[in-house]
C-alpha cells in the first residue's frame, strides 16, 4: 500500500473512532488495529494522536476551496462557510460535531495547541488567496476579518467551556452577528 493511501486510510478509521466513542477515549492502539498495523508503524507515520485529529479536519484544502467560492460572496460569508465545509469531528450533524469538538479541545490541551498552530499556520495562505480573490479588499482588512473570526471562534470556545450547556455553534453564530453589525 502506498504510504499516502496507507495515511488517508488511518486518517478515515481514526475519524471514525472519534466519531464513535470521541477523541480521548479512543486509544492509538485501536486505530491501529482497526488499520490492520502495528502501534510502531502507526506512530511512525502518526507520533501523537492529537496528529491525526488535526490532520483529518483538512478534508478539502483551504487553496481549492477558496477558488470554488462565487467572487460575489462576501468575505465574511465566505469564512464561516469555511468553517462549516470543515465539518469538525465528521459525520452530518453540524452542531453535535461542533460540540464534540469543543468537548475536545476542552479536555486535550494539547490539541487546543495544534489547532491553534494548524489555523495560525493557514492564515497567511489564507489572506494571500483572499486578496487575490477579493482586489477590492485589502490584505490589511482581510488579516482583521480572519483574525476576528478566529477571535470568534476562540471566545466561543471559552464561553463553551465556562458554561458546559451552552451551543458552541450558536455562540459562534451570535459573535459573527456582532462582527457583522459593526
Amino acid at each position: 500500500m502506498a504510504e499516502e493511501n496507507r495515511k488517508q486510510k488511518i486518517i478515515k478509521i481514526a475519524n471514525q473512532l472519534f466519531t464513535e466513542k470521541g477523541y480521548t477515549e479512543t486509544t492509538m492502539t485501536e486505530i491501529a488495529d482497526r488499520s490492520g498495523i502495528s502501534r510502531r508503524t502507526l506512530f511512525r507515520i502518526f507520533p501523537r494522536k492529537q496528529d491525526l485529529l488535526v490532520i483529518g479536519y483538512n478534508s478539502v484544502p483551504i487553496d481549492e476551496w477558496i477558488n470554488q467560492q462565487p467572487a460575489d460572496k462576501e468575505l465574511v460569508q465566505v469564512l464561516t462557510d469555511l468553517l462549516k465545509e470543515q465539518n469538525m469531528m465528521g459525520g452530518t450533524d453540524l452542531q453535535k460535531n461542533y460540540q464534540r469538538w469543543f468537548e475536545t479541545l476542552n479536555v486535550e490541551p494539547d490539541t487546543r495547541s495544534a489547532i491553534l498552530q494548524k489555523v495560525l499556520k493557514q492564515m497567511p495562505l489564507a489572506v494571500q488567496l483572499l486578496s487575490k480573490k477579493y482586489s477590492n479588499i485589502s490584505e490589511e482588512e482581510i488579516w482583521i476579518t480572519i483574525g476576528s473570526l478566529v477571535g470568534v471562534i476562540i471566545a466561543a470556545w471559552a464561553k463553551v467551556s465556562d458554561d458546559k450547556g451552552s451551543d458552541p455553534l450558536e455562540q459562534i453564530n451570535q459573535n459573527l452577528e456582532l462582527i457583522a453589525k459593526n
